[in-house]
């Protein structure tokens, strides 16, 4: 058994015969290349620290099949429930911000290259009352800011996670087999990303009547976010589907508000499309526009901001600045 506490600054290998347990917040560094041994163990530490494995932007991951454990503190033997900071895939693509951790663009690209990860008990719970506000929760996998040149990861399966089972922001990545099971809360989180599903998508949520819990969680912030699931997937999932999400499909039925979902069969008359129907930042902002009085179009009937009062004012004060200088 192999302790890791510090940052992962020169490239190694973890290798089958060792399990390796990560304590505390460990990085893999830009431009560090972790190769993992097929079927290799690594456990992640429960515990107020936030254990997490997080692969840096610019970094390099290279494996088969890994597996990644939660792990309790006294022994380091494997635990069975979620309260850790689970693991982390940052890219270069696009800035994004999650849970304390920040990406930004960045011309060094990340190379994440698997088979297979396979995670038990990542992530951590909603926040009890009284708990410190660094107890927030958090999810088992987490991908920000990867794009689809940066993502050769073929099958991501998360077992009980202490939160949403998988999150992807600001990216855009291809599966060919994503599987979740009873997750804590959602499914799987995406804001403002594509996810592309080539052979099978799995999700069982189980039975639990918490509200706010869906196989689905779509949020279009920063611009289009959406499910594709490919012609001939295998689609298993089941739960609730998910709040103001519009299904395009030939072969699954359409979703009856929070009435439990289910669906065990191959997709086969065509592609399947999960997609959110509410409005990113640049469309509500254009709402708002709309609505407000303050606002003047030019002559080509644009909307003209610079007559919204607060940005007249920044308008004006960039103006005496200028004169000053």
């Amino acid at each position: 058994m192999i302790i890791i506490k510090s940052d992962i600054d020169s490239s190694r290998v973890f290798y089958k015969k060792n399990i390796y347990v990560i304590l505390g917040e460990v990085r893999v560094l830009a431009k560090v290349k972790l190769t993992i041994e097929n079927g290799t163990n690594i456990y992640i530490v429960n515990g107020p620290m936030r254990s997490s494995l997080i692969f840096n932007t610019g970094s390099i991951l290279v494996a088969k099949h890994v597996y990644v454990r939660a792990c309790n503190a006294e022994n380091y033997k494997p635990a069975k429930c979620a309260n850790n900071g689970g693991l982390w895939f940052l890219g270069s693509s696009a800035n994004a911000e999650k849970d304390q951790i920040t990406v930004k663009y960045n011309v060094i690209p990340s190379q994440f290259t698997a088979t297979r990860i396979i995670s038990y008990y990542l992530g951590r719970c909603d926040p009890k009352s009284g708990d410190s506000p660094t107890t927030d929760d958090i999810d088992a996998i987490s991908v920000l800011g990867v794009g689809s040149n940066e993502w050769n990861i073929s099958s991501i399966v998360s077992y009980y996670s202490g939160d949403d089972g998988f999150d992807v922001e600001n990216s855009a990545i291809t599966l060919k087999y994503l599987r979740i099971v009873e997750p804590k809360e959602d499914g799987i989180n995406i804001t403002s990303s594509r996810v592309n599903i080539l052979k099978s998508l799995e999700i069982t949520m189980g039975k639990s009547g918490k509200k706010d819990r869906d196989i689905f969680d779509l949020e279009p912030d920063e611009g289009q976010t959406y499910i594709r699931m490919n012609p001939c997937c295998e689609v298993n999932i089941s739960g609730v589907f998910g709040d103001q999400l519009r299904l395009v499909s030939k072969d699954l039925p359409q979703p009856d508000g929070d009435k439990y979902y289910t669906y065990n069969n191959k997709a086969c008359k065509g592609q399947t499309y999960v997609y959110s129907q509410k409005k990113c930042k640049k469309e509500l902002i254009i709402s708002k526009l709309q609505e407000s009085e303050d606002v003047n179009k030019d002559k080509f009937g644009f909307y003209d901001i610079s007559s919204i009062p607060i940005i007249k004012n920044i308008i004006q004060h960039v103006e005496i600045l200028k004169n000053i200088l």
